[in-house]
């Protein structure tokens, strides 16, 4: 009886051993592979009650659109995606008023994830975390507000400032009009004194730009020389010039969230209507959000010598043949190695914010991108885990591209945009 209990002990355990390790093996069949960490980049948008910052942002968000020819949108949860539709509806419709101001308790933070498609399957490249502050609140602070420190804490924090100034005032001061004066000298200080502290890079964005012409500009004149006499005036505003020579990256970019020949400006009134036979067509409103990573990534590329940038490059081709949980894990010890020290040193001095490992990978990867090619082409040969991540690692580089490719080609057209040199 003894021998046979045994027998039906041993059993029962081979059968218990058998079974589990069939649902561990099913359970490696069906487990997806582990993703790397989404990189968050955080940027605040600033501007005075009426500059256009609201409907700039719903014209942006249609202008990341999914659509034929471009390999990545931007997305983001179901209730901003339908707030920010109707929000269009209302800017398109030459039927509907003009959106009214936000109001200083609209202040919202926005998150735009970059959905690139990897393998046919929509894969988040990176997240961009837009806070964008209610131009009310530059104009009702006062003594005790705490509203004025919540708001120098999350500029000095932020990887990129938006700077909207209003191209209606932008006009009149062109043209020496009192209104305009008052603006650009007084009522955008705050803004311009707050986005002097902080690190990072600022994208001052013209508004309406449609409505920007007729101020003394030669006849014909095309955005390239509009915008240089823009540049020029602008830079006689002793606030503005001094925020650019103080500072590392600072664009100017002018923008339509509508495109010309939408509104018209009635010179009696100066009052903005709509055209009832106006056509949409936004102009530029995408190039402040795809200047954020390429320009933070190019400022600390730059910081560093050629040797590290060297190091840096070598021991990121060795860590890309892990797989994505190794990647993620790696990364600590990564940042204790001589070209880690360097890079975080240069991080530090460059970002106003304590600073992820998912930042930090994508970083290298777009760093260390002249080998990235080889590596894809060899992905086929590794584990399924680390081909798709090495997948995801291309087409975060395949959206920086065509961001830096979108950089190129203002510069090109617009050489006056770039106010840092």
């Amino acid at each position: 009886m003894a021998f046979l209990l045994i027998l039906s002990l041993l059993a029962l355990a081979g059968l218990t051993v058998t079974l589990v390790g069939r649902r561990m093996r099913r359970g490696r069949q069906v487990r997806a592979f582990p993703e790397l960490p989404t990189p968050t980049f955080k940027v605040v948008a600033l501007g005075n009650s009426g500059s256009g910052k609201t409907v700039l942002l719903a014209s942006l968000f249609y202008q990341f659109r999914a659509r034929p020819g471009r390999p990545y949108y931007l997305d983001t949860d179901p209730s901003t995606r339908v707030w920010l539709g109707s929000l269009l509806s209302t800017v398109v419709d030459p039927t509907e008023p003009w959106p009214s101001a936000t109001r200083r308790d609209g202040t919202r933070t926005y998150r735009f994830d970059c959905v690139t498609q990897v393998e046919e399957k929509p894969t988040t490249a990176f997240t961009i975390e837009y806070l964008d502050y209610a131009g009310e609140i530059f104009e009702l602070l006062g003594a005790g507000d705490t509203a004025l420190d919540n708001l120098v804490g999350e500029v000095t924090a932020a990887d990129a400032l938006i700077g909207v100034l209003d191209g209606r005032r932008v006009l009149q001061f062109l043209r020496g009009q009192a209104q305009g004066r008052a603006y650009l000298i007084a009522k955008i200080a705050v803004m311009v004194q707050l986005m002097a502290r902080a690190r990072c890079a600022i994208y001052l964005v013209i508004s309406k730009w449609d409505l920007v012409h007729d101020f003394g500009e030669p006849a014909g004149a095309d955005d390239r020389t509009r915008l240089e006499a823009v540049v020029d005036a602008l830079m006689t505003v002793d606030h503005i010039s001094d925020l650019v020579r103080s500072r590392t990256t600072v664009r100017l970019i002018p923008v339509s969230a509508v495109g010309s020949g939408f509104a018209r400006l009635d010179e009696s009134t100066g009052v903005v209507t709509k055209r009832p036979d106006g056509t949409f067509a936004p102009y530029n409103v995408d190039i402040p959000v795809a200047a954020i990573v390429p320009d933070l990534f190019t400022r600390v590329r730059q910081s560093m010598d050629s040797q590290v940038v060297g190091a840096i490059e070598s021991e990121y081709r060795a860590r890309r043949r892990h797989t994505p949980d190794e990647i993620v894990s790696e990364m600590g010890a990564f940042l204790l190695r001589p070209a880690g020290v360097a890079l975080r040193a240069t991080l530090d001095s460059v970002m106003s914010r304590p600073y992820s490992g998912e930042v930090v990978a994508m970083m290298l990867d777009w760093i260390a991108r002249p080998s990235q090619r080889k590596d894809a082409e060899l992905a086929a040969f590794r584990a399924e885990a680390h081909r798709q991540a090495y997948t995801l690692l291309e087409a975060r580089t395949v959206v920086l591209d065509d961001f830096q490719r979108m950089l190129h080609r203002l510069e090109h057209d617009l050489p006056a945009s770039v106010l840092s040199r």
